[in-house]
């Protein structure tokens, strides 16, 4: 059983979400207002959040960003009626994990739910050890799962630290976008190499900000995919 929050602007589709889910036995708490849903999370956690951007009073992007900063580590999905791509990228460059558009099957719905949760849970059963991989000034430790460069902690969403392990234990090996869906995302995730782009940039975005300008881990391969290598040293 999870415990998911559910923000929607429509009180009726709140109640049939959490119907869905409350039937697969997991225990929502729903709210109208992205407020109170703020005041939740800082006072208890929760496995996932389910999130409507197309609010009147609220613009939802901004939303997404603050429940990611409130809490990182807590996998978002955003579940919205606006379809088109460049809504759809929008959403994940603000940080959700998964883009579920309206109107859609329960089935489908509760098999998203379902995939997310169980790759929440992935990095603490892949990286069982107390041991730390490093490449350049990044390390993985890998016990809790922790980031950091030159000593910093780096948060990260659950999206982007499953993309950072798969990039790390493959350094300088070049991995297709289809690669990184599989061994980031799993076999049963449903998405386009978009997906792959947008969280790249967003990773890529995060580790900058702790590393000199001009320093590139992640490396675009033309036509095929990404690699993480460490830096040349200076004279080296």
């Amino acid at each position: 059983m999870a415990t998911i929050l559910a923000i929607d602007k429509d009180p009726l589709h709140g109640q049939m979400l959490a119907f869905l889910l409350r039937r697969e036995e997991h225990f929502v708490i729903s709210f109208t207002d992205p407020e109170q849903g703020y005041e939740l999370v800082r006072q208890r956690e929760v496995d996932l959040i389910l999130l409507e951007t197309a609010h009147s009073r609220h613009d939802g992007y901004r939303v997404c960003k603050e429940f990611t900063q409130l809490c990182p580590a807590t996998p978002l999905v955003i579940v919205s009626e606006r379809t088109d791509e460049d809504q759809i990228v929008r959403g994940l460059l603000a940080g959700a994990d998964d883009y579920i558009t309206k109107p859609y099957s329960p089935r489908v719905l509760l098999a998203h739910v379902q995939a997310i949760l169980r790759r929440a849970k992935a990095p603490s059963r892949v990286l069982a050890s107390d041991d730390t991989v490093s490449i350049g000034a990044i390390s993985l430790g890998r016990g809790h799962a922790r980031v950091t460069i030159h000593g910093v902690t780096v948060e990260l969403t659950p999206t982007e630290l499953r993309l950072l392990q798969v990039l790390i234990t493959n350094s300088r090996r070049v991995l297709s976008r289809g690669q990184l869906m599989t061994l980031a995302w799993g076999s049963s995730f449903v998405g386009t190499p978009k997906t792959v782009d947008v969280a790249v940039v967003r990773l890529r975005r995060k580790l900058d900000k702790y590393v000199p300008n001009g320093t590139v881990y992640i490396k675009s391969v033309r036509g095929f995919g990404y690699r993480l290598e460490a830096p040349l040293a200076v004279g080296g």
